[in-house]
Order: C-alpha cells, then sequence, then structure tokens
C-alpha cells in the first residue's frame, strides 16, 4: 500500500509539473509551399508568404503580435485583417509576408526567427528560413 501511494503522488506531482509549466501558445510557421520568393515593384524588397497556425491553450482570448527577431530588418504584414486575436483553447491559422531588403540578404536560405508576443510579452520565437536571390558577391 505504501508503494502504490508514492507512485500516485509522484504522478500527481509530475501531472501538476507539466500542467503548471506548460506554453500559453503553441506556433507553427511554414513558408508557403511551392514559392519560392517574389520581388516587389521597387526592386529593393523580397518578400516571402508563410502560414501560421496558433493554437491557443489558455482560458482567454489572445491578442498575438509578430516581430522579427536577433535584429533584423524586416515588415511582416498580414493576410486580410490586421490583427490575430486567438480564441481561447482553440486555434488560428493566417497568411502573411515578410518583407527584406535586398540589401540584407547574405544568403540564399537565410535563417530567420519571428517572435510570438502576446500583450507585450513575448510567449514563442519559431525558426524558419527566408529564401532569397543568389548573388555571388555579395559579402
Amino acid at each position: 500500500m505504501k508503494a502504490y501511494s508514492v507512485i500516485l503522488t509522484l504522478l500527481v506531482g509530475v501531472l501538476v509539473f507539466l500542467l503548471a509549466t506548460r506554453d500559453d501558445i503553441q506556433a507553427n510557421i511554414l513558408r508557403a509551399s511551392g514559392m519560392l520568393y517574389q520581388e516587389q515593384a521597387d526592386s529593393v524588397t523580397i518578400s516571402n508568404i508563410y502560414n501560421i497556425k496558433l493554437l491557443n491553450k489558455t482560458h482567454k482570448e489572445l491578442p498575438v503580435e509578430l516581430k522579427l527577431e536577433d535584429g533584423i530588418n524586416g515588415t511582416i504584414k498580414l493576410v486580410g485583417s490586421n490583427n490575430m486575436l486567438v480564441p481561447k483553447e482553440a486555434s488560428l491559422e493566417r497568411v502573411f509576408f515578410v518583407y527584406l531588403n535586398k540589401a540584407d540578404i547574405k544568403e540564399r536560405k537565410m535563417p530567420l526567427k519571428i517572435g510570438i508576443y502576446a500583450n507585450g510579452k513575448k510567449l514563442d520565437v519559431v525558426k524558419t528560413n527566408f529564401l532569397g536571390p543568389f548573388i555571388a558577391n555579395k559579402k
């Protein structure tokens, strides 16, 4: 009986720990399949299109904002509405563009980090890639 009580207490403790330390939101970002990159009309900017799926694990709606991380200068523009309000205990799928200056693209497949923020607090950072033109003489 004592051994079963100890095992049950340990399992309940592990369950409480896992519930207390889980993330509020889960984010998956994937580049749109079949698309390389798009050169904009100004001939200076390159864009990539991405799909994002957000899963809200909380009991309240979360207004989510996307930001480029690691000092990368660029912009993120959502397709359609400019706000992302993830319903409580539900998921949201959206499409967005990332625009970068050609001069800032150092390699054909550049690593990119996108921060997921809600109410000014960073919830997650998702790693993806940004495809751009290959310029052999770029240093």
